[in-house]
């Protein structure tokens, strides 16, 4: 959660969030669809809205994280129709706004942003792994090194070109998903390239 206090969840079919040191999980709501085939994940923004997908269906969903109830599509509703799923949302500062990618079944992923109040626009350029925004950049993966570049999140836009920050990470994983996080202080976490080799045993 935004105010640290709380973990959102996912445990089986459903949503859950638990408050940090006192209290039992509580169920917000359903996970739509039955087969979750597809690795889902999820983010709290300042709206205390979580988003999560992709479901089934290929979009991504939304739900209140004080009340709960049922969960309703934030993506276009034709997104299987298309082809095409959604995954790593991500959120931007004010809290209507927030980054996913768009991944076609044939093509390379686009990265798009998304409103609570509906539209979605694309943002130029090549993403082939999960973004987070922090500290006036994004942050992604290209390769095995960490990335960022100039955004701008009220005109959502891009500025200057991608520097690298000189981090290697594991690659091992979900596709499309880099192991790291950044804080909106721009503390940043990463899981480094593992020094040791593999042996068949």
């Amino acid at each position: 959660s935004p105010d640290s206090a709380s973990i959102g969840f996912f445990a089986g079919n459903q949503v859950k969030k638990v408050h940090i040191g006192r209290g039992a999980a509580e169920v917000l709501c359903q996970r739509p669809g039955k087969s979750y085939r597809l690795g889902v994940t999820g983010t709290w923004n300042s709206r205390d809205v979580i988003l999560f997908g992709p479901a089934d269906d290929g979009n991504l969903y939304q739900v209140d994280a004080k009340k709960g109830g049922p969960a309703t599509p934030a993506t276009p509703a034709t997104a299987v129709n298309k082809g095409e799923f959604h995954f790593w949302p991500s959120s931007l500062p004010d809290g209507e706004h927030y980054l996913y990618l768009s991944a076609p079944l044939l093509g390379s992923p686009e990265l798009r942003v998304g409103s609570l109040k509906g539209g979605h626009s694309l943002v130029n350029g090549a993403f082939h792994s999960n973004v987070e925004f922090a500290a006036g950049h994004l942050l992604f993966a290209r390769g095995r090194s960490l990335m960022a570049q100039p955004f701008d999140p009220e005109s959502r836009t891009l500025a200057g070109n991608a520097l690298t920050l000189g981090k290697e990470f594991n690659s091992e994983g979900p596709p499309m998903a880099a192991a790291f996080s950044v804080s909106s202080t721009g503390r940043l976490v990463w899981l480094p390239t593992a020094g040791n080799h593999k042996q068949l045993t």
